[in-house]
């Protein structure tokens, strides 16, 4: 046979020898996956076993059976109770931890060992350095994972950037800086919606400014928005719908579409401050007035506001109460009837406000002072009050679902609470 035939015949029986071998192998793997496969189905069926026994464990005690906490000593339990900011969720754990989150005196020593220790020194507010210049505008995501800080940079662009990690944040943990978004100039408004998207309204100097949605995560310009004749000054958003204030007047945008939807006439001077809740928009105007509307179609349901025209520098709404700042005076407001319940004299003008679903009231005044109120009806006003030595309070504030405030500051940074 010629050497040629050979040397083809020798191929052939190698390849046929490398084809054997891999079969070989992908029977073991065949094999090897299949145990894998099997040992996941037990390992995800022990989990769901698991999972159903901590629920019953939790549940239980609430049903009226033995309290699985029991071997945990009342110093340990106060001393979780005491950690945690918002015990609302605790509450369910069992019977002895409904009654310590009920507690009056538990609920004093939270309030002593969160905001007390601020006023004390013993705590000082963690300051991040966020831009070059001073922060003009912050939001927070509806989720609380992600802040949102915007100022205008030396060379003129707006630059927003976002900070992840805030589920960790508390005294001692810290935030992550990323995606930096160049946008416009000058910042006026931030807001952060649901989908992962934050609005941006800007100033040029000359005309009505901009106002753009970005994706957070990557920086991306998503939509913009138009139909405004000046510059907008305060933003909210949710369900898909962007509000605008701009002059006399407020703007609904469709998120996605940017198509405007319609148009809120009827203050007499500047709407400085919008907010949502409770299926209304609230704003705030320089007339002195705060006036409720239709998320709906647009319809003035209410006005209300102080008798001597006193102007609406910031407001934020809860469930049943919106807070409105003004020139040395904070106002509660009913958000059913717009009825006052009550006043509260300031010592200097009221920047900016927040109010957290226990109605703990925030608010940042032209003092300096960041002032809290674990209850703002009270007959007697109980106030917790520190001034930050390291750098001024700014006028700009958001407080996150999980408790966690900031503030700007005058000298480019942001508080964290």
């Amino acid at each position: 046979m010629p050497s040629s035939a050979n040397e083809a015949c020798e191929r052939v029986d190698a390849i046929k020898e490398r084809l054997a071998e891999l079969l070989i192998r992908e029977s073991e793997q065949r094999r090897q996956i299949a145990e894998s496969e099997a040992c996941l189905a037990t390992v995800v069926q022990e989990i769901e076993v698991a999972e159903a026994e901590l629920e019953a464990a939790i549940t239980a005690p609430v049903a009226g059976e033995e309290d699985p906490t029991l071997w945990l000593p009342d110093e340990l339990v106060l001393a979780i109770l005491l950690r945690v900011v918002y015990i609302g969720a605790c509450a369910s754990v069992c019977r002895r931890w409904t009654a310590l989150c009920q507690s009056t005196e538990v609920k004093q020593q939270r309030w002593a060992l969160r905001w007390g220790d601020y006023a004390t020194g013993r705590l000082a507010p963690q300051a991040y350095f966020a831009h070059i210049d001073n922060v003009q505008a912050l939001a927070v995501s509806p989720g609380g994972n992600t802040l949102y800080t915007a100022c205008a940079e030396r060379n003129g662009q707006g630059m927003i950037k976002r900070w992840s990690g805030l589920e960790r944040v508390s005294p001692g943990s810290w935030l992550e800086s990323s995606s930096d978004v160049v946008a416009g100039q000058g910042i006026l408004a931030l807001a952060a919606d649901a989908d992962g998207w934050v609005f941006m309204s800007s100033y040029n100097g000359v005309g009505c400014g901009h106002v753009m949605a970005f994706s957070g995560e990557t920086g991306n310009l998503k939509q913009a928005y138009h139909g405004h004749s000046t510059s907008v000054s305060s933003l909210s958003v949710a369900d898909g719908r962007l509000f605008g204030a701009f002059d006399t007047k407020i703007i609904q945008w469709d998120c996605a579409t940017g198509e405007t939807r319609c148009l809120f006439e009827g203050h007499k001077e500047t709407v400085l401050c919008i907010a949502l809740g409770n299926d209304k928009l609230f704003s705030g105007s320089s007339d002195g007035t705060i006036r409720a509307w239709s998320t709906v179609n647009g319809a003035h349901l209410q006005t209300t506001g102080h008798d001597d025209g006193e102007f609406i520098s910031t407001i934020a709404v809860g469930r049943d109460i919106l807070v409105s700042g003004s020139n040395c005076s904070l106002s509660l407001w009913s958000v059913h009837d717009g009825k006052l319940l009550r006043q509260i004299r300031t010592g200097a003008s009221v920047m900016a406000v927040a109010l957290s679903p226990n109605n703990t009231l925030f608010s940042v005044e032209f003092d300096d002072w960041v002032h809290v109120r674990r209850n703002p009806f009270a007959k007697t006003d109980v106030v917790t009050q520190f001034r930050p030595q390291q750098f001024r309070v700014g006028t700009r504030m958001a407080l996150a679902p999980n408790g966690t405030l900031f503030t700007t500051t005058y000298n480019r940074a942001v508080y964290v609470l």
